[in-house]
């Protein structure tokens, strides 16, 4: 009797751990700073859960994870239920802040490159 107890527990708890939900899952992994797997997760809770919560929790993930493309837009997507949550801006100003939208130009290269190019006859005039 008592080995069938045992192995009744035993089942219970392996379903248990079985029916753990996505979120919970990405929730664990986030937490054990494993953020590609906690992104994975969340992105997929996101498309089993649209809800705003989700959707931040799958942006913050992705931060984590420097995936700040795929960060902005989950913010973005929590944005349109939730446009003043302080989460949400929080969100998207770090994603902003760390994202480059342009690359200067660095003056001291721009003419040395115009020698280079003069100089192997790719200056761009017309050869004749």
């Amino acid at each position: 009797m008592r080995w069938l107890v045992s192995v009744v527990a035993l089942t219970l708890l392996a379903s248990l751990a079985v029916g753990q939900s996505t979120a919970e899952r990405a929730e664990a992994a986030y937490e054990a700073g494993d953020f590609r797997r906690a992104a994975d997760l969340w992105v997929q809770a996101a498309g089993e859960d649209a809800r705003p919560a989700t959707f931040i929790n799958a942006g913050q993930a992705l931060l984590m994870n420097d995936d700040l493309g795929r960060a902005m837009l989950y913010f973005k997507r929590a944005q349109l239920d939730m446009p003043r949550a302080s989460e949400v801006q929080l969100g998207l100003a770090l994603v902003r802040s760390l994202r480059v939208d342009v690359v200067q130009e660095d003056q001291r290269i721009l003419p040395a490159l115009e020698r280079v190019t003069a100089g192997a006859g790719l200056g761009g005039g017309s050869s004749g």
